[in-house]
Protein backbone atom coordinates (compact mmCIF):
# COMPACT_ATOMS: atom_id res chain seq x y z
CA UNK A 1 0.00 0.00 0.00
CA UNK A 2 2.95 2.46 0.87
CA UNK A 3 4.47 1.59 -2.57
CA UNK A 4 1.50 2.89 -4.14
CA UNK A 5 1.28 5.94 -2.87
CA UNK A 6 4.58 6.64 -3.27
CA UNK A 7 4.08 5.69 -6.97
CA UNK A 8 1.17 7.89 -7.34
CA UNK A 9 3.20 10.84 -5.61
CA UNK A 10 6.20 10.30 -7.32
CA UNK A 11 4.02 10.55 -10.90
CA UNK A 12 2.15 13.68 -9.89
CA UNK A 13 5.22 15.01 -9.00
CA UNK A 14 6.63 14.34 -12.75
CA UNK A 15 3.62 15.50 -14.18
CA UNK A 16 3.73 19.07 -12.50
CA UNK A 17 6.87 19.38 -13.34
CA UNK A 18 6.64 18.45 -16.98
CA UNK A 19 4.13 20.88 -17.56
CA UNK A 20 5.68 23.66 -16.15
CA UNK A 21 7.33 26.02 -18.42
CA UNK A 22 10.77 26.97 -18.61
CA UNK A 23 11.62 30.34 -18.35
CA UNK A 24 12.71 32.35 -21.60
CA UNK A 25 16.04 33.57 -19.93
CA UNK A 26 18.65 32.67 -17.73
CA UNK A 27 20.59 34.79 -15.31
CA UNK A 28 23.03 35.45 -18.21
CA UNK A 29 20.94 36.28 -20.40
CA UNK A 30 19.18 38.58 -18.32
CA UNK A 31 22.55 40.12 -17.99
CA UNK A 32 22.85 40.91 -21.08
CA UNK A 33 19.33 41.82 -22.00
CA UNK A 34 19.68 44.92 -19.29
CA UNK A 35 22.60 45.99 -20.91
CA UNK A 36 20.58 46.45 -24.07
CA UNK A 37 18.54 48.72 -22.03
CA UNK A 38 15.11 45.88 -22.36
CA UNK A 39 13.00 46.73 -19.81
CA UNK A 40 12.67 44.32 -16.71
CA UNK A 41 9.34 44.22 -14.93
CA UNK A 42 8.95 42.88 -12.21
CA UNK A 43 5.32 41.93 -12.02
CA UNK A 44 5.32 41.12 -8.00
CA UNK A 45 3.15 43.13 -5.36
CA UNK A 46 4.99 46.29 -4.24
CA UNK A 47 5.60 44.95 -1.09
CA UNK A 48 7.53 41.85 -2.42
CA UNK A 49 8.95 43.92 -4.84
CA UNK A 50 10.68 46.44 -1.31
CA UNK A 51 11.52 42.77 -0.01
CA UNK A 52 14.14 42.24 -2.79
CA UNK A 53 14.34 42.91 -6.88
CA UNK A 54 16.72 42.49 -9.45
CA UNK A 55 18.36 45.58 -10.02
CA UNK A 56 17.08 47.77 -12.38
CA UNK A 57 13.49 46.44 -12.37
CA UNK A 58 10.09 48.29 -12.83
CA UNK A 59 7.42 46.92 -10.72
CA UNK A 60 4.11 46.89 -12.57
CA UNK A 61 1.73 43.95 -10.32
CA UNK A 62 0.40 41.93 -12.60
CA UNK A 63 -3.33 43.23 -11.78
CA UNK A 64 -1.98 46.85 -12.92
CA UNK A 65 -0.03 45.53 -16.09
CA UNK A 66 -3.03 46.13 -18.85
CA UNK A 67 -3.50 49.52 -17.41
CA UNK A 68 -0.11 50.71 -17.06
CA UNK A 69 0.92 49.09 -20.32
CA UNK A 70 -1.52 51.07 -22.52
CA UNK A 71 -0.12 54.06 -20.69
CA UNK A 72 3.56 53.45 -20.19
CA UNK A 73 4.73 50.43 -22.92
CA UNK A 74 3.83 52.39 -26.11
CA UNK A 75 6.32 49.97 -28.39
CA UNK A 76 4.43 46.75 -29.00
CA UNK A 77 7.47 45.94 -30.44
CA UNK A 78 10.04 46.42 -28.15
CA UNK A 79 11.42 43.48 -25.98
CA UNK A 80 10.03 43.51 -22.22
CA UNK A 81 11.47 40.80 -19.79
CA UNK A 82 9.10 39.76 -16.98
CA UNK A 83 9.88 38.44 -13.70
CA UNK A 84 8.34 37.30 -10.21
CA UNK A 85 8.53 35.09 -7.41
CA UNK A 86 8.08 31.53 -8.59
CA UNK A 87 7.60 32.35 -12.35
CA UNK A 88 3.56 32.06 -12.48
CA UNK A 89 2.52 35.42 -12.57
CA UNK A 90 5.39 36.56 -15.28
CA UNK A 91 3.72 33.42 -17.31
CA UNK A 92 0.42 35.46 -16.96
CA UNK A 93 1.79 38.54 -17.67
CA UNK A 94 3.57 37.52 -20.99
CA UNK A 95 0.20 35.66 -21.70
CA UNK A 96 -1.76 39.10 -20.72
CA UNK A 97 0.53 41.02 -23.39
CA UNK A 98 0.77 39.38 -25.98
CA UNK A 99 -2.92 39.17 -26.74
CA UNK A 100 -2.33 42.50 -26.39
CA UNK A 101 -0.33 42.17 -29.18
CA UNK A 102 2.80 42.71 -27.58
CA UNK A 103 5.58 40.62 -29.63
CA UNK A 104 8.69 40.37 -28.22
CA UNK A 105 8.03 39.37 -24.68
CA UNK A 106 10.14 37.01 -22.06
CA UNK A 107 10.05 35.26 -19.27
CA UNK A 108 12.63 35.51 -16.87
CA UNK A 109 10.50 33.37 -14.26
CA UNK A 110 11.51 33.25 -10.58
CA UNK A 111 13.63 36.12 -9.07
CA UNK A 112 15.86 33.02 -7.19
CA UNK A 113 17.36 32.23 -10.23
CA UNK A 114 19.57 35.31 -10.57
CA UNK A 115 22.37 35.04 -9.85
CA UNK A 116 23.52 38.68 -7.91
CA UNK A 117 22.20 40.55 -5.10
CA UNK A 118 18.99 41.52 -4.84
CA UNK A 119 17.66 45.62 -4.07
CA UNK A 120 16.03 46.33 -1.73
CA UNK A 121 13.29 49.32 -1.10
CA UNK A 122 11.46 50.16 -4.19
Amino acid sequence: MNYLIIAILLILLFLYFKTRSPADLNSDGLKKALESNAPLIDVRSPGEFASGHIPGAINIPVDQLEKVAKKKLKDKEQRIILCCRSGARSRRGKSLLENMGYTKIEDFGAIHHWNDELEKGS
